[in-house]
């Protein structure tokens, strides 16, 4: 079966860290698999891709391709050129771009990565999602909280809603080092780390506030890029927290910042499923993650939620963790049980089965 995955870069997040397990395991299924891109900025997430043979295409270079006139154009001749059995899109200048220009003929899937969205609460752009879901003839939710979500938004497309998890490969993260620059940088502190895409949807904010609140042995590592960073950068400073903050970036080895961590944590304001959040309970240590639909789901039993947006409650739960080795251990343990329901063969084997189940 010759597929072809759409998304919108790979420079950061969840769903593009997802692309570099899942599309190798679906060409060791014997399929075809292919990646197209808008933004064809070269980020180590491709050179994953192409060093495991996934060849990478894209439609356009920087930061400002989703919006550049000529992606539609551009989509439909390869689209046409390329004969794909399936086009599975990810993340919603995708879903709208595809369902606008595919050929009539071509099978569209996509996956749903987030219980909500800024689109869900307005009642003319509720109208034009109706039309695009139409085109559309699977939806993959990442979770079962996903799943209902849409479902709720949109009635028409539960029928055609299928929950498949996001997974990863547990073994690297299970195995993992510490980072040693990251060591080298806090060698006294307590590290916490948090991964996440610098996006409105992630709550840094709440972060950098428990961080302030807690004693000075405690130290900071926020992993990621994108579009928030420079005020997040902004609050750091003024909070006075510049020496006990490391904005480490886009990281090729997640792994080991996850496994310099004391505690990984993720503070956000809503979910799908983060891979985020399951890679850092793979880790062996403990996670905490906000009490949001989408998170709670992922992380329960097993790891600790906290109110959303309660810094205080955050820096509470660090400091309870901190003080009983016991409950440390109790709940590192947790953790990893937890993430072995996320193994990544699982994933593979569920768009597997979706994809044969369409093309019969």
């Amino acid at each position: 079966m010759k597929i072809l995955h759409f998304i919108t870069s790979l420079r950061t997040g969840g769903a593009e860290r997802l692309m570099t397990a899942l599309l190798p395991g679906l060409a060791a299924k014997g399929h075809d698999v292919e990646l197209l891109v808008m933004d064809g900025t070269p980020t180590p997430f491709m050179d994953v891709l192409k060093s495991a043979g996934v060849e990478v295409h894209s439609l356009s270079i920087g930061a400002a391709a989703m919006h550049n006139p000529l992606l539609a154009m551009r989509l439909r001749r390869f689209l046409r050129n390329g004969r794909y059995d399936i086009v599975h899109t990810h993340n919603t200048p995708c879903q709208i771009l595809a369902a606008a220009v595919a050929p009539r003929g071509c099978t569209l899937v996509t996956t749903e990565h987030n219980t909500t969205n800024r689109r869900r609460g307005n009642r003319i752009l509720r109208a034009a999602d109706a039309r695009m879901y139409r085109r559309y003839k699977a939806i993959a939710a990442c979770s079962p909280a996903v799943g209902q979500a849409l479902a709720a938004y949109l009635p028409e497309t539960a029928a055609r809603i299928s929950v498949i998890e996001n997974g990863i490969d547990l073994e690297v993260f299970k195995n993992a080092a510490p980072a040693s620059d990251i060591i080298r940088r806090f060698p006294d502190k307590k590290i916490l780390v948090m991964a996440a895409a610098f996006r409105p949807q992630k709550d840094h904010a709440t972060m950098l506030e428990a961080l302030r609140l807690l004693p000075p042995r405690f130290a900071l590592v926020l992993a990621g890029d994108g579009a928030t960073r420079p005020g997040v950068e902004h609050l750091c400073h003024e909070k006075g927290l510049d020496e006990r903050v490391f904005f480490a970036g886009n990281r090729a080895d997640m792994p080991a910042v996850m496994a310099s961590a004391f505690i990984n944590v993720l503070a956000t304001h809503h979910e799908g499923l983060p891979l985020s959040a399951i890679e850092a309970m793979a880790s062996g240590r403990p996670f905490i993650g906000s009490d949001v639909a989408g998170l709670r789901e992922a992380i329960l039993p097993g790891a600790l939620a906290v109110p959303h947006a309660s810094p205080d409650t955050l820096a509470r739960t660090i400091l309870s963790l901190e003080s009983n080795p016991l409950k440390y251990a109790e709940v590192a343990s947790a953790c990893t049980e937890r993430s072995n329901h996320f193994d990544i063969s699982h994933t593979i084997e569920g768009y597997n089965t979706l994809y044969k189940n369409l093309c019969r």
